[in-house]
């Protein structure tokens, strides 16, 4: 959809702007490149944030240990936070299992812990970190989003809470509202995001605060029935693609993961493989192009799904790798690898995805995709995860 749209456009941007910046050597001429290719990161989270906030953003589903998880977020964070916040942990251990993404619930603690760091505006105090669960049944009546099964069912919870500045009653309804901010340099989509994560796992958030005396936050997470459970937990132990992420994306999403390639790159009689780049967007599947040719590899270029079949049918016999759009019209993505992989069960294939949820797709597995490329990237993303897969030719 529109995100679809914004990352192609932002791939673009940042790819070309990326290239200037490496190449032009005067001072205000690099400083202005830069200023674009910031504001092109800045963009690409925002399209982050707003993936999350319409609920899209989910990554992979696994089997997720709150206490655990809280401590890790903690660990992370306290270096980076304002060293007179005292982060108290009170974690129940016995807090049930969940089953959901474990990269989106690390991004709604390490904001709300961030959040209530920041609430204590620069004076000495303390933020308590909580987990639990809730007995089937123990939610009120009113709570309107969660259907009457979810009610019905156990919860998990993790509460921050904080002794800052409080929120007044008569602005506790606009919080989750997009770019909602009581400070002087937000910006982002914030409390929002956070909501619609927890509402793409099936929870809500409770919220309740005092002026003068703080705020407290918990977030209800619905627990999955055993059969649900195991599944993500087997979830949780499966391979997954290697991932290359923007450099726009923070610390707490997934890394290139390290796996031996399938195949190196062979040159057949004399000739070298090539890499064939599918994609619909014209500047995107340019930009690839050269910059791949000037990493070192040969490329062929195909204008959409059925064009890219064609060509990986007439010339599969010199192609060492597939780096491929998944959202396209007619033949998409992964109907083109489903039917690569009719003729060739083991040529490696790059996913160029928008979407978060490509990165621990179980489709993707079965149709032995190698690594998941996510828009909008820059040339060094590309080149390093071409590189992992097969070597340049020159």
């Amino acid at each position: 959809g529109i995100a679809h749209d914004f990352n192609n456009i932002l791939a673009a941007i940042l790819g070309h702007a990326s290239i200037l910046e490496a190449e032009l050597e005067a001072p205000p001429h690099q400083r202005r490149v830069k200023a674009i290719v910031d504001s092109s990161r800045r963009a690409a989270g925002l399209v982050e944030q707003m993936l999350a906030y319409a609920g899209k953003a989910q990554t992979r589903t696994g089997a997720i240990v709150l206490p655990k998880l809280v401590t890790e977020v903690v660990e992370l964070l306290s270096p980076g936070l304002d060293k007179k916040t005292e982060l108290l942990l009170e974690l129940d251990h016995d807090t049930p299992e969940i089953a959901g993404d474990p990269i989106q619930i690390q991004q709604v603690v390490m904001n709300l812990i961030t959040n209530a760091s920041e609430a204590l505006e620069g004076k000495r105090g303390r933020v308590w970190i909580s987990s639990g669960a809730l007995s089937p049944g123990s939610l009120p009546p009113e709570r309107s989003y969660l259907d009457e099964l979810a009610r019905d069912r156990p919860f998990a919870y993790v509460e921050v809470r904080d002794e800052g500045c409080g929120i007044e009653a008569a602005k506790l309804d606009s919080i989750f509202d997009p770019f909602y901010t009581t400070k002087p340099t937000g910006h982002g989509l914030g409390l929002a995001a956070v909501l619609g994560i927890v509402r793409s796992h099936g929870g809500d958030i409770e919220v309740e605060s005092e002026p003068g005396y703080g705020t407290t936050f918990r977030v209800l997470l619905p627990c999955p029935d055993a059969e649900a459970l195991a599944e993500a937990q087997a979830e949780s132990a499966a391979p997954r693609p290697r991932v290359r992420l923007s450099t726009a994306h923070d610390l707490m999403q997934p890394r290139l993961e390290d796996q031996p390639p399938k195949r190196n790159l062979v040159a057949r009689n004399g000739e070298p493989g090539y890499v064939l780049i599918v994609d619909d967007e014209p500047m995107v599947r340019e930009l690839a192009g050269e910059v791949l040719e000037a990493a070192g590899y040969r490329v062929l270029l195909a204008t959409d799904g059925d064009e890219g079949l064609r060509v990986f049918r007439q010339q599969a016999a010199l192609i060492d790798l597939l780096v491929v759009d998944r959202t396209m019209p007619g033949l998409d993505g992964l109907e083109l690898l489903a039917e690569v992989r009719k003729q060739d069960p083991d040529v490696p294939a790059i996913i160029s995805s928008g979407y978060a949820e490509d990165a621990g797709s179980k489709r993707l597995r079965e149709l032995g995709v190698d690594a998941v490329l996510h828009k909008p990237w820059s040339p060094r993303d590309l080149v390093a995860l071409v590189r992992e897969l097969t070597p340049p030719v020159i």
